[in-house]
């Protein structure tokens, strides 16, 4: 991946919600057993140790963070000190998901945690900093990724033709899953939005990926695709 220039993207700090595929580390202090504190997690890492991430190196994130010349990694908040030169961090517990019960119940950080943990960094780093501004990007239509909708083809029946031939749908129940994760994401961001309105001037943004990309998937001709 080419490196860019610094600050060629304007984009000061990355934040990161969800579960396993998003946590660098934060249930490393929880008491879960969900945790990724032993190897194989981490061979592959640059210390070759486990890092806290369930992979056996980075991130999606940490390359992320990588692209937009932030840093080589994404820290977890757990035990993260905020200074002047955050570049972001993750909220991500894995074991989450969207039902609250779900983190609950093996003993992690839900969603409303995470979000919570959020307003708390926001109020640390606007002492330091006097950040203002906040974007926060919902989840994209899950059941359009290609790997998704060649799996539930493959799971509908035996494949009897050429896979070039077989049309590709959305999952429409991923996509499901997807657009409630949104809602609910926008409505604790509102709820957010309130505790800072009464004591500070931040401004969270919430960015809608779901429906320009639904379009594309749905309609690639307006998009020059055949």
């Amino acid at each position: 991946m080419p490196s860019q220039p610094k600050n060629a993207y304007d984009i000061p700090g990355l934040f990161t919600f969800g579960d396993s595929t998003m946590d660098p580390g934060n249930n490393s202090i929880l008491n879960t057993e969900t945790k990724a504190t032993f190897l194989p997690y981490g061979e592959d890492f640059p210390t070759h140790a486990p890092t806290g991430r369930f992979s056996n190196g980075k991130l999606v994130a940490d390359y992320v963070a990588m692209a937009l010349n932030l840093s080589d990694t994404l820290p977890a908040y757990a035990g993260h000190e905020v200074t002047v030169n955050d570049i972001g961090v993750s909220f991500a517990s894995a074991g989450s998901g969207l039902d609250d019960l779900t983190a609950q119940s093996v003993k992690v950080n839900t969603m409303s945690d995470q979000v919570q943990q959020f307003a708390e960094y926001i109020r640390k780093l606007k002492a330091l900093k006097g950040v203002r501004k906040f974007a926060m990007v919902g989840l994209p239509p899950i059941g359009c990724i290609p790997l998704q909708m060649t799996l539930a083809a493959l799971k509908s029946g035996p494949i009897t033709v050429l896979p070039k031939i077989l049309e590709p749908k959305c999952v429409s129940e991923q996509n499901d899953d997807a657009t409630r994760y949104n809602i609910k994401l926008q409505q604790m961001l509102q709820d957010l939005q309130k505790q800072f309105d009464a004591i500070e001037k931040s401004i969270v943004f919430y960015i809608d990926i779901y429906n320009p990309v639904f379009d594309m998937a749905t309609n690639p001709t307006r998009y020059g695709k055949s």
